[in-house]
C-alpha cells in the first residue's frame, strides 16, 4: 500500500522529513534552482510535477521563479499535506493513464525520484511518453533521480540512455513531435 510506505520510519510531509525519512529539504532547494535554470523557467509559466509528493519542487519553483505547479501523486498522505501546504495545486492519483490531463497544456514537466518506480520499463516509458506530450510546443521536461546508487538498497527499474532515446524517439516518431533528449 503507497500511504503505508510513507508513514512509517519518520516518512511524512508534516515532519519535515519528507517521503525519504531523512531531512531533504535543502537538497531539493538546489535540485529545484538546477533544475529551473536548466528549463529556463520563467514567471506564470506552468508546471507538472508527476510524483510530485510533499509539494517542495513546485514550491520552490513557485517562490523563486514565479512557476504555477500543478503536482500528481499517488499517496493520499503526500497528497493531503500538500494541498494544504504546498504551493501550487495538486491531485492524488494513482492510476498510469494520464488521458486526463490534456496534451500541449504545461511549459515544464518534471518528475524528480518517481519513475524508476514503474515496472517494466515498458510502463516507466509510457508514462514518460504521456508526460511529454503534455508539453506545451517549446516546453521543456526533466525527469531525475531515476538510476539509485545501488548501495543505497532501494529497488528500482533500470532505464539507461539508450532506453530513453528508444523510448522518447519512438514517441517523436509516432505523434510527428520534434525534440532533444539531452542527458546531465
Amino acid at each position: 500500500h503507497r500511504d503505508s510506505k510513507y508513514e512509517m520510519g519518520g516518512r511524512s510531509c508534516r515532519g519535515g522529513l519528507g517521503m525519504w525519512g531523512r531531512p531533504l529539504m535543502h537538497d531539493f532547494l538546489c535540485i529545484a534552482v538546477v533544475v529551473a535554470e536548466t528549463l529556463q523557467m520563467r514567471p506564470g509559466n506552468s508546471v507538472l510535477d508527476w510524483g510530485s509528493g510533499c509539494g517542495w519542487m513546485l514550491s520552490w519553483f513557485h517562490l523563486l521563479y514565479g512557476a504555477l505547479g500543478y503536482g500528481i501523486d499517488a499517496a493520499s498522505a503526500a497528497h493531503s499535506w500538500s494541498s494544504q501546504h504546498s504551493a501550487g495545486q495538486f491531485c492524488q492519483w494513482g492510476d498510469y493513464r494520464l488521458d486526463w490531463v490534456p496534451d500541449s497544456s504545461f511549459d515544464h514537466v518534471v518528475s524528480y525520484w518517481a519513475l524508476y518506480h514503474l515496472k517494466p520499463a515498458s510502463k516507466l516509458c509510457a508514462v514518460a511518453a504521456q508526460l511529454v506530450q503534455k508539453l506545451k510546443p517549446g516546453g521543456r521536461a526533466w525527469f531525475g533521480g531515476n538510476d539509485p546508487n545501488l548501495a543505497v538498497g532501494i529497488a528500482f527499474q533500470a532505464f539507461s540512455q539508450k532506453l530513453w532515446q528508444k523510448c522518447l524517439t519512438g514517441l517523436a516518431r509516432a505523434k510527428g513531435l520534434l525534440f532533444d533528449v539531452q542527458f546531465m
